[in-house]
């Protein structure tokens, strides 16, 4: 179901300025790692800053 939803999306998007974010939070296990996958424009760390 997750596979047809990506695909599906990918059809649709405009990948040059659209970000769609998948985060799997996984069980309650506390050893499953966060899962998150990017479809459209990737993850970009943004710095803050202060201007006084």
């Amino acid at each position: 179901m997750l596979a047809r939803l990506k695909m599906e999306l990918n059809k649709i998007i405009n990948h040059a300025c659209d970000q769609v974010i998948f985060v799997d939070m996984g069980t309650d296990d506390e050893s499953t790692p966060l899962n998150i996958e990017f479809i459209g424009l990737p993850y970009l760390k943004r710095t803050r800053i202060t201007i006084i």
